[in-house]
């Protein structure tokens, strides 16, 4: 996020994602910028995706905080 905005900086967590793939540090790292950014209906559909890429435990762990964010922003 030193980019400067959050705008530029979510473009460059997608466009490594784009190159090398989705891992823990870029999901977690894109979901803080579209949340601080305002950006949920994006964020929900970030947390969708690693849901259905992430198996058992932590699909359910990521289930809990896509609730919570449906809850606190999207009503």
């Amino acid at each position: 996020e030193q980019l400067g905005d959050s705008g530029s900086a979510i473009k460059v967590w997608r466009e490594v994602e784009r190159k090398f793939g989705r891992e823990e540090e870029t999901f977690e790292s894109l979901l803080a910028l579209l949340e601080r950014a305002g950006r949920f209906d994006e964020a929900v559909a970030t947390m969708r995706e690693e849901i259905e890429r992430v198996p058992g435990e932590g699909a359910i762990s990521l289930e809990e905080r896509l609730g919570e964010l449906l809850r606190l922003h999207l009503q």
